[in-house]
């Protein structure tokens, strides 16, 4: 019976998938080139990891809540990453583009919900898009309440 219970729990477990803070996506190239004079090959590593959060964010029709993105480069990490927010219907978002260099490890923004913004889900979609390698894609959640 202990083992069903324990076999039960590890596939609700992996079912729920990966628990954290916040939904991160990994992006950007890492590859493997011969290092100098033989010494065996080097990493290179340009990624990137975008971080938004797991939680909803709850705007009144009219007002605007303020939250933001986290991010962490690679260590060869030396473009620019493009950032772009592309909010629901009814909503806006400040800034809508950001491009960001491997110093920046947050982005700040607020989004405001229309007066006149359906009550209900909403979502921001977020795209950030390296110079070389892959772009990743994340929403943040929004729940627009009447105000």
């Amino acid at each position: 019976m202990r083992l069903l219970f324990s076999a039960l729990l590890c596939c609700a477990l992996a079912a729920a998938g990966p628990v954290g803070c916040g939904k991160s996506t990994t992006g950007g190239e890492k590859h493997s080139t011969p290092g100098a004079s033989g010494s065996g090959n080097v990493t290179v590593d340009k990624t990137f990891k975008m971080t938004v959060t797991d939680k909803t964010i709850n705007i009144k029709q009219g007002d605007s809540a303020d939250t933001s993105i986290s991010f962490s480069f690679g260590k060869d990490f030396d473009g620019k990453l493009k950032v772009k927010l592309d909010p629901g219907k009814g909503l806006s978002v400040d800034p809508k583009t950001k491009d960001l260099t491997h110093s920046d490890k947050e982005l700040k923004l607020t989004i405001t919900a229309d007066k006149t913004a359906a009550e209900g889900d909403a979502d921001v979609s977020v795209t950030a898009t390296p110079e070389s390698g892959k772009a990743v894609e994340s929403k943040i959640a929004v729940k627009v309440k009447k105000s």
